[in-house]
């Protein structure tokens, strides 16, 4: 490699591109100027946290490599980047810039002048005709001797402590083959003015769109035993590569902090991307569609492997037949799945019409439809249980008697996903009768110990539909409507019976995770739910409720607390008030 004695121009049409992730609202509410004011303290207090980092010498220092791609026209925005370099407290780096077209001389003239006073190694890919950006990402590859790869263009800038931060969670995940932090956004102007916060790692949300972005490390090694970037996605490689790391392994890693900052242009190659995902789904021996929604995200619609498997839907029951009536109906005029039974768990029914309704449904389905009888008092946990051990079917699909199907396919929607052996439980878009959301995915820590995310919003509002619109992983999904692989319920041990009423949903949902499964929703699957109708939905009617419903959450927050201070799929400097619930909250 040769020292850096003449520059580069780059036409860089990446930085046209800003990352999906954004677009789709993994970012704030347009900002407004005491926003950014709080935002640029924020930052400022953790850089004024990180004055005393010092790098104590160390014989397997992490070497860092990484690239950055400019043209003329970016000669200040290039001076940006080369300071955010210059000031890291951890400087063991090299800096390789890629030539995309010639330099006046005058640019070669300022540029080399800057270079000289930066305290690190800087190497050129020069420019050739006829080699597109990245072929020439690709040669960049070739050269570069750091352990880990970082790609940023002209403007984009570290925080002075970042690459001690990610030095730091490199050396205690040791294995880690990716590594993403949290990014900001800045204006035309250079200003700081919004951060994206992200969540861990989510693969379902990831193929939904790529919320990891580019302010990734990589592990060089993976980088080029993966055959570097792919030249036929020009814009998407980024994407592309992150896809074929997690192809195969799961030493992924996030940095909840604010990093990385990247300029701000709001356009995406969907089309790159599809295509990106449909590639890993043929590594990934997966069958299945890709599908870009009205939200601009990506739907995966994976093909059943068995489509003719039974699914058992579950519903338990006391009276209230006229609800339980319109539950059945819509089961068996929507639904466009018709291998499943259903089983009604009699929880002590003594109402006229409730029989009535058994009878009907009894003689419509014939041997398609059971009743299993278990007259104790109330126990969701318990009766659901009780209720499994009669399924024929491969799958569970524990089900409310006070919901109305709306979507013909919802089972299949719920199935392509409760086939797949990563997969733990399936949740559906639950909506009250007036269309507003019920249920898109449980978030923890908000509102308390838990809460449904945007719970009563419109879905009108644009940042509801673009986040309730895309297929996510999340901690808990609620028990209404929830599918699971049958074996795999048992495997579990079904429902916690001590969680009475409250609770044993989301409970089931963590264990599931710490099992290594990922929860999913999906958008796709939509039902009206009539909620707690049967039951009413107070959960402090009497002393006696108040008082099981205290002990239920207490065992719970005991259990349970990790998840409930650092949900997973919910970055931990969002928002804990449910009414700004995905919002950052600079604390």
């Amino acid at each position: 490699m040769e020292r850096l004695l003449v520059t580069i121009h780059v036409v860089y049409s990446f930085l046209k591109r800003f990352p999906q992730w954004v677009q789709t609202n993994f970012s704030s509410k347009p900002v407004s100027g005491d926003f950014v004011k709080k935002y640029n303290l924020w930052l400022q207090d953790k850089r004024d946290k990180h004055e005393e980092d010092e790098v104590q010498p160390d014989p397997q220092m992490t070497f860092f490599s990484v690239t950055l791609c400019f043209s003329e026209d970016d000669i200040f925005d290039l001076f940006q980047s080369f300071n955010s370099l210059k000031d890291q407290v951890y400087s063991k780096m090299e800096l390789i810039l890629v030539a995309i077209s010639p330099l006046s001389d005058e640019a070669k003239s300022v540029i080399n002048e800057k270079i000289e006073h930066l305290p690190f190694d800087v190497f050129l890919v020069p420019k050739s005709k006829n080699i597109n950006q990245v072929a020439l990402l690709n040669r960049a590859i070739d050269m570069v001797r750091g352990e880990f790869i970082f790609f940023m263009n002209a403007g984009d800038v570290f925080e002075s402590h970042t690459l001690f931060t990610c030095r730091k969670q490199l050396r205690e995940y040791s294995a880690c083959d990716l590594l993403y932090v949290d990014e900001g956004i800045i204006s035309d102007e250079g200003e700081k003015i919004t951060p994206v916060f992200k969540p861990d790692w989510n693969p379902d949300t990831f193929l939904s769109v790529n919320y990891i972005g580019s302010g990734v490390f990589y592990r060089t090694s993976m980088v080029k035993a993966l055959g570097k970037f792919d030249p036929t996605f020009p814009e998407a490689y980024l994407y592309d590569m992150s896809l074929k790391i997690t192809d195969t392994s799961d030493h992924i890693e996030h940095l909840s902090e604010v990093l990385f900052h990247k300029k701000a242009s709001v356009i995406v190659n969907l089309e790159e991307g599809k295509n990106a995902i449909e590639n890993a789904l043929t590594r990934r021996r997966l069958e299945g569609d890709v599908i870009v929604n009205k939200v601009g995200a990506y739907d995966v619609r994976y093909r059943l492997e068995k489509e003719n498997d039974k699914v058992s839907i579950v519903i338990p029951s006391r009276n209230q037949g006229k609800i339980l009536d319109n539950c059945l109906k819509s089961i068996y005029e929507v639904s466009s799945y018709k291998n499943y039974e259903v089983i009604i768990l009699d929880n002590g029914s003594d109402e006229v019409m409730f029989f009535q309704v058994v009878k009907k449904w009894k003689e419509k389905l014939g041997e398609r439809f059971k009743v299993i009888e278990l007259n104790v008092p109330f126990n969701y946990a318990k009766i659901n249980n009780y209720a499994a051990n009669a399924a024929e079917g491969q799958y569970l699909l524990f089900l409310n008697n006070d919901v109305e199907v709306l979507e013909p396919k919802w089972m299949e929607h719920m199935m392509q996903h409760a086939q797949r052996p990563t997969v733990g439980a399936v949740g559906a878009k639950l909506l009250y009768p007036n269309d507003r959301l019920q249920h898109a995915g449980v978030v923890f820590g908000v509102d308390g110990v838990a809460s449904h995310a945007f719970i009563n919003q419109s879905l009108e509002d644009a940042r509801v539909g673009d986040w309730v619109n895309k297929t996510a992983n999340y901690s808990a999904l609620t028990g209404a409507c929830m599918m699971i692989r049958t074996a795999l319920f048992f495997e579990m041990g079904g429902f916690d019976e001590e969680y009475e009423v409250d609770f044993n949903d989301y409970d089931l949902c963590l264990r599931l995770i710490d099992k290594g499964y990922f929860n999913v929703y999906t958008p796709l699957a939509v039902l009206y739910h009539y909620e707690s109708y049967s039951r009413g939905s107070s959960k402090f009617k009497d002393i006696k409720t108040m008082m099981r419903y205290r002990r239920e959450k207490e065992k719970f927050e005991a259990h349970w607390k990790h998840y409930i201070e650092n949900d997973p799929s919910y970055n931990r400097n969002f928002n804990r008030e449910l009414e700004k619930i995905f919002e950052p909250e600079f604390r």
